[in-house]
């Protein structure tokens, strides 16, 4: 009897374990890429849950929920993975967001792609930002970062333990903060240099005003952006690496916060 009340609370813990595991991996960036196999999801799933079951139970020595407290908890567990996930894909989020400003201010603000990982319509300039941040991200080794925070909120909030109304709101607004500050921080230099162009622009139809600047403007805010653009992505590393461990923190926060 005591062997098969083990064996329930085990499979109850390691289904704890999955369910947080199938939050992270549901919303992560490159994990969850649409041009990914769902077989590969799923196989990457169960393989991450047992490496943490096997790697967290023993020291844990977490006791099993019963059946009054294994639904609420399945439910945090869900939420909570899918909470990380969401965090750290604000990372790609934000300077996405950044290319948007800098693309309207291009003149390319009815020029969208479709986003193969989204499905949605975006703007060419925040994919193109988008593509090389993610190639900046695998550069830097921070999808190992990424594993890392996974695989320590197991201990910073033990699955069973998990309390989301300790999740205040102040939490979320200093989340949306940096976004809203990241993106502001890499669109507004190329911004300004395209709004001084425009300015160059205005005095040179005041003193020529036979030269139809409507026609130059456009080629020429376009070949300005496009410099200042190669110049930002050159720049790029220590932004995204600074960026990573922003939001990284920002999700050990939160997992301090909820774990009991």
């Amino acid at each position: 009897m005591d062997i098969l009340s083990y064996g329930q609370g085990a499979a109850q813990l390691w289904l704890l374990f999955m369910l947080r595991t199938l939050g992270f991996v549901a919303v992560v960036p490159l994990m969850s890429a649409r041009s990914a196999p769902p077989q590969f999801r799923i196989v990457l799933v169960f393989f991450l849950t047992t490496l943490a079951f096997s790697a967290w139970m023993p020291r844990l020595n977490l006791p099993a929920p019963d059946a009054s407290t294994f639904v609420p908890a399945a439910f945090s567990e869900l939420l909570l993975g899918l909470f990380m996930g969401f965090i750290v894909g604000m990372v790609f989020v934000a300077f996405q967001f950044a290319g948007q400003f800098i693309g309207y201010q291009m003149g390319f603000a009815i020029v969208n792609v479709l986003d193969p990982q989204t499905q949605n319509q975006v703007s060419l300039v925040g994919e193109f930002i988008f593509t090389v941040v993610m190639l900046s991200f695998l550069n830097l080794n921070l999808h190992y970062d990424m594993l890392g925070l996974w695989h320590a909120s197991y201990e910073i909030a033990p699955p069973g333990g998990v309390v989301l109304a300790n999740l205040g709101i102040e939490h979320i607004v200093a989340i949306g903060d940096d976004l809203v500050l990241l993106a502001l921080k890499v669109a507004v230099p190329l911004v300004a240099f395209l709004i001084l162009t425009d300015v160059s622009l205005g005095i040179i139809a005041r003193v020529m005003p036979q030269m139809n600047v409507f026609i130059v403007g456009i080629p020429i805010k376009i070949a300005m952006g496009l410099l200042f653009l190669s110049l930002l992505v050159l720049q790029l590393d220590p932004v995204v690496r600074q960026t990573t461990n922003r939001f990284i923190n920002d999700a050990v926060s939160i997992l301090h916060a909820v774990g009991t």
